[in-house]
């Protein structure tokens, strides 16, 4: 996971432009875009307030800004849930699912006879590994994102309210794998198998 997250801070380093010749020119088209819109747009769909409010957020900056945008981030973090779920759902699986493959759940319980005592043990473990590991994965993806904006992008937009939603996000994220861990848990002791 860590060399993916390397990967991806790599391509978006690479390809992210802060000369400030191609972000005037991104800008202005920027700006052309909207103009052209507002001209070309006599009304505006009921959800905005005014053509020009619709126009500003159907022509975004971040498509013609070569510049790598921290605030772009929690769109990342969204989209990233779906698989730390898969990640947590598997691992829960096999905290368990592996022990009874393995045969060693069968050594534990002759040696701790009170399986529920034995799957509470597992289960809390598991569970708290998943949440901070999921917490630790997007937290070391969003600090190398950071570095990319610091040196080759741009930290606009980036608050104290981006960060307290960017947090609800990744937090939201690790329980949702925890929760899955818990599932992929249930399922694989009831099955005996991590499959």
């Amino acid at each position: 996971a860590l060399l993916v997250m390397l990967f991806a801070t790599f391509i978006v380093f690479i390809n992210s432009n802060n000369d400030p010749e191609a972000v005037r020119s991104g800008l202005e088209q920027r700006e052309a875009f909207i103009e052209s819109c507002i001209r070309d747009s006599p009304d505006h769909p009921p959800e905005f307030d005014s053509v020009e409010e619709f126009c500003e957020e159907v022509n975004p900056a971040e498509g013609l800004d070569p510049r790598f945008r921290l605030s772009m981030m929690q769109e990342v973090v969204v989209g990233m849930s779906p698989l730390i779920m898969i990640v947590g759902l598997g691992l829960g699986a096999s905290f368990v699912g592996a022990e009874w493959g393995a045969g060693t759940m069968t050594t534990i319980l002759t040696w701790e006879p009170r399986r529920g005592r034995v799957l509470v043990a597992k289960i809390v473990a598991g569970l708290l590994f998943i949440f901070v590991a999921a917490i630790a994965a997007q937290l070391v993806l969003v600090g190398l994102m950071a570095i990319v904006a610091a040196t080759r992008g741009t930290m606009a937009g980036v608050d104290t309210q981006w960060v307290w939603t960017t947090s609800g996000i990744v937090a939201r994220s690790a329980l949702v794998a925890t929760i899955a861990s818990a599932i992929g848990f249930a399922l694989a002791s009831v099955a005996r198998n991590t499959t």
